[in-house]
């Protein structure tokens, strides 16, 4: 259940009468398998200042923007992969930090222009505040957290930012990407995917295909050709790259990798 922020030593809540309504469903929730990135900083008197923006606490939208200085710092961040991105802020002392997201550029004279969402209620039992956003893959969105007090006495904050975990970062490389295509996924709740064999396999002799390191598939010509796929079971738990090793009929060897977002 959404709250409002901090009583009277809040200055970015909306006043509005929406702004206790109850939004039930949201609080906690997070993206199923996923990976999560974190950024951490100290907000004080050396930090520049802009005028607050108001946030609406029950939807987690930007309102106008005050008269009241606050301290802030910017986090330009660019999505390591599309999909639904959960933002979860804490602070000390009090979670008295707030954040507004930012598609695009951020300019601290017109804090309402580019804000996507913002958050000042604390929703969770780790005293998280959270937005929850469908992010665009290789996007930079700018994270600006302030110090959401009258009194602007300084704040530590923490960003943790939950991206959907088992998802390519970057397009396979290495030449052995001739003969086989890596998955774009794979599944972290069963820590299993498939490969597929492309149509220059058939000079392929061997393969070895590890997760982390750790030895997923050994195969031979019998096992390779052009359009089958091989089922790797057993990735391990913490994969971020898959390689594939391959032995050429012709002699001679050839190595394809794919790195991937962490569960």
């Amino acid at each position: 259940m959404k709250r409002a922020n901090h009583g009277r030593t809040a200055l970015s809540v909306l006043a509005t009468a929406a702004l206790v309504a109850v939004l039930p469903g949201l609080a906690g929730t997070s993206p199923a398998d996923a990976a999560v990135i974190t950024r951490s900083g100290t907000i004080n008197a050396n930090d520049p200042v802009m005028d607050v923006v108001f946030i609406n606490g029950t939807n987690d939208t930007c309102g106008a923007q005050g008269a009241t200085d606050v301290r802030y710092e910017v986090i330009p961040w660019t999505a390591p992969v599309g999909g639904t991105t959960e933002f979860r802020l804490t602070s000390t002392p009090g979670n008295i930090a707030s954040f507004y997201v930012y598609d695009g550029p951020f300019d601290p004279t017109n804090g309402t222009q580019n804000c996507l969402a913002a958050d000042n209620s604390v929703d969770t039992p780790a005293g998280e505040k959270t937005v929850t956003l469908d992010v665009e893959d290789g996007r930079t969105y700018r994270l600006v957290v302030f110090d959401d007090t009258f009194a602007q006495s300084g704040v530590s904050f923490k960003m943790d930012i939950e991206v959907p975990g088992g998802k390519a970062i970057y397009p396979a490389s290495g030449p052995g990407k001739k003969y086989l295509s890596m998955p774009g996924s794979f599944s972290c709740a069963n820590l299993d995917t498939n490969v597929t064999w492309r149509g220059k396999s058939q000079k392929v002799r061997s393969a070895v295909i590890k997760g982390n390191g750790k030895v997923v598939a050994r195969l031979f010509d019998r096992q390779i050709a052009p359009g089958r796929t091989t089922y790797l079971p057993d990735l391990p738990g913490n994969t971020n790259r898959i390689v594939a090793q391959l032995n050429l009929k012709g002699g001679g060897k050839a190595t394809v990798r794919r790195l991937y977002t962490r569960c």
